[in-house]
């Protein structure tokens, strides 16, 4: 009889598979569009994904915002991204998030109390760290970013939503900044 994993053992083990859909989507040179929360963890673990997938080279947009809302679901419906990444929030949304956005591939990177049900359509990846709420969401990235081997780091991020597009981000030319050498670029929304 196999022994029953560890709450440790388990996150590892979805953060792997959370590396793998995001090594997939990479891969197919899709489109991944990331949505964290407001506060100090959310940024924080916003700027671990957006480094990982910077490095990664993948075509992404990291948003940092309040809340999930009908905001988050129109930009989602709108760019219709291979891969939506919500980080420090989503598990608290899984009922808005299945009803809406349950055709788009969806992973949750939270340490946050679940509340709903996701969809079981093989399109939800829900990594939650290990013992809540005593575990920073950044762990959680952090584990994910070394799943997909790519190092870790963060940077400051001031003002009321922030938003970071990769040099190959599908962003409306309206609204788009590149720097001259292609790095990404931070601005307020």
């Amino acid at each position: 009889m196999a022994a029953a994993q560890s709450p440790v053992e388990s996150f590892l083990a979805s953060a792997a598979e959370a590396a793998k859909v995001i090594l997939e989507t990479v891969e197919k040179d899709g489109f991944i569009q990331v949505f964290s929360h407001l506060d100090a963890d959310g940024v924080s673990a916003a700027g671990i994904i957006g480094k990982a997938l910077f490095r990664l080279d993948a075509r992404f947009r990291v948003r940092v915002m309040q809340w999930v809302d009908e905001k988050i679901i129109g930009a989602v419906l709108a760019d219709k991204p291979q891969l939506v990444i919500l980080t420090d929030f989503g598990s608290g949304y899984l009922d808005l998030l299945s009803d809406k956005v349950s055709d788009f591939k969806v992973l949750i990177l939270d340490h946050h109390q679940v509340t709903g049900e996701a969809v079981d359509n093989g399109n939800f990846f829900h990594v939650k760290s290990c013992g809540y709420p005593s575990r920073s969401v950044c762990a959680t990235a952090t584990a994910v970013s070394r799943a997909t081997r790519s190092p870790t780091a963060t940077g400051p991020a001031t003002g009321p939503a922030i938003e970071v597009a990769s040099r190959h981000a599908h962003v409306p030319r309206a609204t788009a900044t590149r720097h001259r050498r292609s790095r990404p670029v931070l601005r307020a929304c």
